[in-house]
């Protein structure tokens, strides 16, 4: 469908290029005029009554009328659009004059947002430096401090008071001798990159503290193995470990002996009133001086092992 606005263009051209409603008439006078006249002039059949005095003096007065109001309205016309023209030329006169006094303004201005275009250049040239200076330092660790009250608006008192604790903030003290909190790390990874990790370690962390309880409860177990086993031993020792006094006064007799070779025999009487004790047997004999390896031997082989 045509809208209202492409109909107003349409009726706006028509009444440019279509002819007005005066020319349309003496038009239309004049070439009934002309079809009479033909007619007359090649003897056609008329009508009595279209040719008479009254017809064609009626037809000669709306011929003259209408050529008086074809020739107003091209008058008019001339008028207007000469009118037009002449406020077009004070128009533009005028803008002429306008431009003359506004023209130098105007380049001044030119001149000045070309200036201001070339510092604004300059300045977003140094910003690119300046953030590809940042993105450097960024690849590094850098220092971040702010006051405490930031920091605890920012992540809470208690993480801040348990990254004080851990020594990841650091206290400091600024120019106007206020508290201030920083931190030296590495801000050029990302927000997921970081959470990532973090969960990464929590979970490595989680492993080795199982691994952990698993080894200490091992341990704990072998430990008291251990210390049974230890236990078992000494008691052992305990067991087999001679007198102090007994083995002296054996000591001192060999020493006798040794003193006196001409007894070819001697009468080994032991009698200490102590018992000996050797892998649970009970021995309470005398025993001669040349049988004492045999003796040993002896017990030796039914002496039995340990028992753990």
């Amino acid at each position: 469908m045509i809208s209202a606005e492409e109909n107003a263009r349409v009726d706006k051209r028509l009444q440019v290029y279509s002819p007005e409603t005066q020319l349309n008439n003496y038009i239309n006078t004049a070439q009934e005029v002309g079809s009479l006249c033909y007619a007359i002039l090649m003897g056609q059949g008329l009508e009595a009554q279209s040719l008479s005095q009254d017809n064609v003096e009626k037809l000669k007065r709306s011929l003259s009328l209408k050529k008086v109001e074809a020739k107003l309205y091209a008058d008019a016309e001339y008028q207007k659009i000469r009118a037009e023209d002449e406020a077009s030329n004070k128009n533009i006169e005028r803008i002429k004059a306008a431009m003359k006094e506004t023209l130098p303004r105007i380049k001044k201005l030119k001149e000045e947002f070309n200036q201001r275009n070339k510092v604004l250049r300059a300045y977003n040239s140094d910003i690119d430096m300046v953030n590809d200076r940042l993105k450097e330092m960024h690849k590094g660790k850098s220092r971040l401090t702010a006051s405490r009250e930031k920091w605890e608006q920012k992540l809470g008192t208690e993480t801040v008071a348990k990254l004080i604790a851990s020594k990841i903030l650091v206290v400091r003290f600024g120019k106007a001798n206020t508290e201030e909190l920083s931190v030296y790390s590495d801000f050029s990874q990302d927000t997921m990159e970081l959470r990532k990790q973090n969960s990464m370690m929590k979970g490595d962390i989680q492993r080795l503290k199982e691994e952990l309880d698993s080894y200490k409860s091992k341990w704990l177990h072998d430990v008291g193995l251990v210390d049974k086993i230890r236990d078992v031993l000494r008691d052992e020792i305990d067991r087999r470990q001679l007198p102090t006094s007994s083995s002296t006064q054996d000591v001192d007799e060999m020493d006798v002996d040794e003193n006196n070779p001409g007894d070819q025999t001697r009468e080994a009487s032991v009698d200490t009133g102590d018992s000996y004790y050797s892998s649970g047997i009970e021995i309470d004999e005398s025993v001669s001086g040349g049988d004492e390896d045999s003796v040993d031997n002896t017990i030796d082989k039914e002496a039995p092992s340990p028992s753990i």
